[in-house]
């Protein structure tokens, strides 16, 4: 192609150029170049009638006009208004300074303008078709989420895993978390199943979920290990949608039959849940259910109940209609073995092991109840150091096991936006709060997460043992039945027991008894 010179009067701007901000600095610096060097490189233009459009070069044309150049080089094409867009298009998507979202948008003006495919893009550009559809897809997000990426706040990457939650509401509450956890996209990704529901619990028809982009399975292979999203639907407002369909039908079909169908009461009503699982729609009775059949006689506490479901933990957005009964007290009456007339004894050996095991239970929690009160005032230094040792080497430490760690170290410990303490910031409280929030965290540990071998070796350092020092409280008395606070009170030779006394009688004359070193056999074992 040969170049020409053309005065600078003669050649027009573009309408259609999607450059329409030029850096000030940098074309000042471009201005000083022409000046120094000349027009290095000619611009494109087209003919349009007696003068001529520029194509490409639009700095170019601006900065030899702040040079006082009066001509400059141009390349002549022939080119109607399409290809006049696309060579633009194409232009400035080789730009250096092109940000993902810039780039997005000049996928879109080619593709819709110059009817251009993806496949005709990624071979014009020299990139992957994968490349230019992901770019695209950012195009999708919301305006906030577009200008962090257009900013550099965020990385195109962390654009697309956002993406692949399909809900506005829940990609917004991600972008927030990456944000404030400054989470790179390896660990936005491992967030992903967070925000999943489950597609295999689901009531409805699930034909449309299969070739679905919203269906985790289709995008089984773009994470790591860690994140399976298999099974799962990333696109609450559609999943909810088929959900509402689904309970509506139900609902009903359930009326027309002539159930009673309620909404959840706001205040918890104590119940028994009679169907085998949430939402199944079919008439199944789960282990209850069969037990009180041909017992109840569907009183107007029996009735299917039109529920909501509310954190993720719960399937977030699912609803469900469950049988229920709404009368507890009548559904035991119904359901619960007679006891034999002569000792008071369950008829049946499963029975007889279900009580030797609730007792058990209940000494086990006496003794876990006694070597937390005596280790929770311990102030041994290697105690504390100890325990406190053994939260820094388990990986679940605090932050999954439900403790507030506010109340455990001071405000100045704990970053803005942030649960985790750094080591920095521990270390500025000095060796005084330091101490003080290692005790806190000794006895809130002692309290929740110390198994019960550890807290019987702690109780044996401390010097305390169950069969020596612990003393029967009412928490120990309260499980057990009238016949087994009788034989108790025996054991422990405290005196012969009135077995016509009431139940709280007999446990407050144990409780007057001298009972120091008195230690029930069951809490020796």
């Amino acid at each position: 192609m040969k170049t020409k010179e053309i005065e600078l009067t003669e050649i027009l701007v573009s309408e259609t150029n999607s450059r329409k901000k030029c850096d000030e600095a940098g074309l000042k610096d471009l201005t000083e170049s022409i000046k120094q060097q000349g027009v290095i490189e000619p611009i494109v233009v087209r003919p349009m009638g007696d003068k001529f459009e520029i194509v490409c070069g639009e700095r170019r044309f601006r900065a030899c006009g702040l040079a006082g150049l009066k001509v400059l080089p141009a390349i002549v094409r022939e080119l109607d208004d399409k290809q006049a867009l696309e060579v633009q298009s194409i232009e400035n998507l080789q730009r250096e300074d092109l940000n993902a979202i810039d780039e997005a948008q000049g996928f879109s003006v080619m593709i819709v303008k110059c009817s251009c495919t993806q496949e005709d893009l990624s071979t014009k550009l020299g990139k992957s078709q994968s490349y230019v559809a992901a770019r695209l897809k950012l195009l999708e997000l919301p305006k906030e989420i577009r200008e962090a990426i257009a900013a550099g706040v965020i990385t195109p990457g962390h654009g697309a895993v956002l993406f692949r939650v399909g809900d506005e509401k829940e990609q917004k509450h991600m972008f927030t978390k990456i944000l404030r956890e400054k989470l790179s996209v390896r660990s936005a990704e491992n967030c992903l199943e967070q925000y999943g529901r489950s597609l295999s619990a689901a009531p409805f028809d699930k034909k449309d979920c299969l070739k679905c982009v919203s269906n985790g399975k289709a995008q089984a292979g773009l994470f790591d290990k860690e994140t399976d999203l298999k099974g799962r639907c990333m696109n609450a407002v559609c999943f909810v949608k088929k959900m509402d369909s689904f309970i509506n039908k139900r609902k009903t079909e359930l009326e027309k039959a002539g159930f009673k169908v309620i909404k959840e009461p706001k205040n918890y009503t104590p119940h028994v849940n009679l169907t085998d699982k949430n939402y199944s729609g079919k008439e199944k009775k789960s282990d209850l259910g069969k037990q009180y059949e041909g017992k109840c006689s569907g009183c107007d506490k029996r009735c299917y109940v039109f529920t909501e479901g509310g954190t993720y933990g719960q399937q977030k957005g699912i609803r469900s209609i469950d049988e229920w009964c709404l009368n507890p007290r009548c559904f035991t009456t119904l359901t619960t073995p007679k006891r034999s007339r002569d000792n008071g004894s369950l008829p049946d050996t499963d029975n007889k092991d279900r009580l030797n095991q609730r007792l058990a239970d209940q000494a086990r929690e006496a003794k876990q109840r006694f070597w937390k009160e005596k280790l929770k005032d311990q102030d041994s230094k290697q105690m504390i150091a100890a325990v406190s040792l053994f939260l820094l080497v388990n990986d679940y430490g605090f932050m999954n096991s439900e403790v507030d760690i506010n109340s455990i170290l001071p405000k100045a410990a704990i970053e803005k936006n942030c649960d985790n303490p750094t080591v920095e910031l521990i270390y500025k409280l000095g060796i005084k709060e330091i101490e003080k929030a290692t005790q806190k965290a000794f006895e809130v540990k002692i309290q929740n997460n110390i198994d019960d071998e550890d807290l019987e070796f702690l109780c044996g350092v401390a010097g305390f043992s169950v069969a020596k020092d612990y003393v029967i409280d009412e928490a120990y008395l309260q499980p057990k039945t009238k016949e087994q606070l009788v034989a108790l009170a025996k054991e422990i030779g405290i005196g012969k027991i009135d077995p016509d006394l009431k139940k709280p009688e007999i446990i407050a004359t144990i409780l007057k008894a001298d009972l120091k070193g008195k230690v029930p056999k069951d809490m020796k074992k």
